[in-house]
């Protein structure tokens, strides 16, 4: 993804490890099994419990373009997957506070019980991001929008692309529990 000199890790802010982290537990190579899986096969939670219907739902995120249509009025934001065509109640207060009406963002996502929540990682769409991201997996091209999102190399090519513009440098994340009510992104 860029983050890598050497043997030495390079970040421009720890929110950037992030995206490490979400490769690292959400996508595997082609015939090996992912971080979140080989967990979910070894956790000890009771079937049916809430530790395990939110593991099975995490184990199913999907990475996503979202774009805002209006907050929630309890709480979050409601958006639109953009290549699912599907509406959702997205949970997340951080996000709620930093995108507008019509902003574009990608995540990973996974459902449970009628909303949903990212696990972890939003990335501002700017208008030339989704193409440089292309440049990085010109291979995805070839594929209909649909199958390439389910690539792992999708989120891959745009945290690459993300790190490449400087997309990751103004993003900041913030515990919004503690009344830090500033923009998480510019």
């Amino acid at each position: 993804m860029g983050l890598a000199h050497g043997e030495t890790i390079v970040l421009r802010n720890d929110d950037e490890l992030n995206l490490a982290f979400d490769l690292a537990v959400h996508t595997s190579p082609a015939g090996r099994s992912r971080t979140i899986d080989r967990y979910a096969r070894s956790a000890p939670y009771a079937k049916g419990s809430d530790e395990a219907l939110v593991l099975e739902a995490m184990c199913n995120a999907r990475f996503a373009l979202l774009m805002v249509v209006r907050c929630h009025p309890s709480a979050g934001l409601i958006v639109t997957d953009m290549v699912r065509e599907i509406d959702l109640w997205l949970v997340n207060e951080g996000l709620e506070i930093s995108f507008s009406e019509g902003s574009v963002f990608a995540t990973r996502y996974f459902g449970l019980d009628g909303f949903a929540m990212t696990t972890g990682v939003a990335i501002p769409l700017e208008s030339s991001l989704l193409g440089r991201a292309m440049d990085f997996a010109p291979h995805l091209l070839r594929k209909p929008l649909d199958e390439a999102i389910e690539h792992r190399h999708f989120a891959e090519a745009l945290y690459r692309a993300a790190i490449a513009e400087g997309v990751t440098a103004r993003i900041m994340t913030i515990d919004v529990t503690a009344g830090d009510a500033a923009r998480t992104v510019e």
